[in-house]
């Protein structure tokens, strides 16, 4: 999204060099900017984080420009995820202020920012200002890109006792639902989420009925390639059981 951005503002940085010499110089930006974004995008945010910070010190990155606000992001993300989450929250913050203000085209960079947000305060256990994050990044998302947001905030709203926060997951379901070959995974993974919130809720029996579909998602009860994943929804599952009065079928849960 930004790259055109890149290249723009380095053919106006010197006025008086040749046009070969700008175009050069311009393209090296845009290698630099591509590069940093390959490792952003592949997941290696430690390089990532190093190769925007190089970037910002050129003289052509303006600060308060939307260049430098979507290098500030993905740096800033990048920080959230590897231990660094305070002052990656700062530079996502104040780089939101520039993007927002930039209009429709930026808004899945946005979103991208506010669940970078959410996430760092969900797992400093800040789960108002996750909350907050998240739907504000719910409010730039369509379709089944609402899901992880969505998801999120199925998380964070689980014991606010609201059906609110029965709500996420139900769209969520209702998405992935919507597909023409419905992912059985996250399908699992969503009605795992609103089961607990319905147990959070005092909804044994029905928070209960939810995991059982979640069970069937997941391939049912076996001995075979159990995952940690299939042992916590058996977890829940016997929880949500020995609440609902049927204690024999809580132990068989977790004998699994």
């Amino acid at each position: 999204m930004v790259s055109t951005f890149i290249l723009a503002l380095a053919a106006a940085a010197s006025p008086a060099v040749s046009d070969q010499t700008t175009t050069n110089t311009a393209t090296t930006l845009q290698q630099k900017f591509d590069k940093a974004s390959k490792s952003f995008t592949e997941g290696r945010c430690r390089d990532a984080i190093t190769e925007y910070k190089l970037i910002e010190k050129d003289p052509r990155i303006r600060v308060g420009s939307l260049p430098a606000a979507t290098i500030a992001l993905r740096k800033g993300i990048c920080l959230t995820r590897t231990g660094s989450a305070d002052e990656g929250k700062a530079a996502i913050f104040a780089s939101l202020q520039v993007m927002e203000a930039a209009g429709p085209d930026f808004d899945e960079d946005v979103a991208m920012g506010w669940m970078a947000i959410g996430h760092a305060s969900y797992h400093n256990l800040e789960y108002a200002e996750a909350t907050q994050s998240y739907q504000r990044a719910l409010a730039k998302l369509k379709g089944y890109n609402r899901l992880d947001a969505l998801a999120g905030l199925a998380k964070s709203t689980t014991f606010d006792g609201t059906p609110q926060a029965l709500s996420y997951a139900q769209e969520a379901i209702a998405l992935i639902n919507a597909q023409p070959t419905p992912d059985q995974t996250l399908l699992a993974m969503m009605h795992t989420l609103h089961a607990r919130t319905l147990l959070n809720q005092g909804k044994a029996a029905e928070a209960h009925k939810t995991m059982q579909s979640a069970l069937r998602l997941s391939g049912g009860l076996t001995t075979s390639n159990v995952k940690l994943t299939d042992m916590i929804l058996r977890s829940d599952l016997a929880m949500a059981a020995l609440q609902a009065g049927q204690k024999q079928l809580a132990q068989t849960y977790l004998a699994y």
